[in-house]
């Protein structure tokens, strides 16, 4: 199982459509990984936990005076570390290798978009 925690920052850059409702978004995120899936192939993984730059788009339709539909859009540009541990993986041939499959590290680029959708009252 890969499981994230993340942490949304945000501040309102500007009206979107000229309504006060209407946003466009630039927040800070930061993610925490824990209990990644190793798969079938290593035997651990880990992901550094990292700050990212999230925008977002989002609207709120009014239904009624005091309840409306909020509408949004997340993109997370997360960039962070992987490191592998796969020293099962050295050739019986060339055991010299053992030590360099147990530190592999790799850039891993997450690109995630998020949709959220929730009624929402006005007090």
């Amino acid at each position: 199982m890969h499981c994230t925690t993340t942490f949304l920052l945000t501040g309102h850059l500007r009206s979107l459509f000229q309504r006060p409702l209407d946003q466009l978004d630039a927040s800070a995120n930061y993610t925490i990984f824990y209990s990644p899936d190793k798969g079938t192939t290593v035997q651990r993984i880990k992901y550094q936990d990292k700050f990212a730059f999230v925008a977002q788009v989002d609207a709120d339709i009014d239904i009624s005076k005091k309840v409306f539909l909020n509408i949004d859009l997340k993109k997370i540009f997360l960039n962070t570390t992987a490191t592998a541990d796969a020293p099962n993986l050295t050739p019986a041939s060339d055991p010299e290798l053992a030590p360099v499959l147990q530190n592999i590290n790799a850039d891993v680029k997450i690109r995630l978009w998020l949709i959220g959708i929730d009624i929402d009252r006005h007090f």
